[in-house]
């Protein structure tokens, strides 16, 4: 945005030396620099400048509101990392755990039964 102001005062500062020399230049070839005619091509170069400068503004309030839209963007993306590293270690334990878990009533299952070959098939 600070960008975008300095732009913009470049701009006008441009334009109004663009108006003295356009005055001058008026003068030099003998033209009334008070006149309607003269006056009307001295509003119209000062119209443009202001619109130039306005735009210059305008795309850097765009540019700003872009770059913090994307930063908004990747906190909320780290946020989400953030909390996947923090899930991803429990999720992998409960998951270790209920395989565990199975074996484990397997291997029991085994030592109270010997003789039952398997004793999770019944024929």
């Amino acid at each position: 945005l600070e960008r975008g102001e300095q732009e913009s005062h470049q701009r006008r500062r441009a334009g109004a030396l663009l108006q003295g020399q356009n005055q001058v230049a008026m003068a030099a070839n003998g033209m009334d620099v008070t006149a309607a005619h003269s006056l009307d091509i001295l509003d119209d170069t000062q119209g443009n400048v202001e619109q130039d400068a306005f735009r210059i503004r305008s795309n850097a309030q765009r540019q700003a509101q872009q770059f913090s839209q994307g930063a908004a963007n990747s906190m909320a993306e780290a946020a989400s990392y953030r909390s996947q590293a923090l899930f991803q270690p429990l999720q992998t334990v409960l998951s270790t755990g209920a395989r565990v878990g199975e074996r484990y009533a397997s291997w029991v299952a085994a030592d109270r039964y010997p003789s039952v070959p398997n004793p999770g098939a019944y024929t």
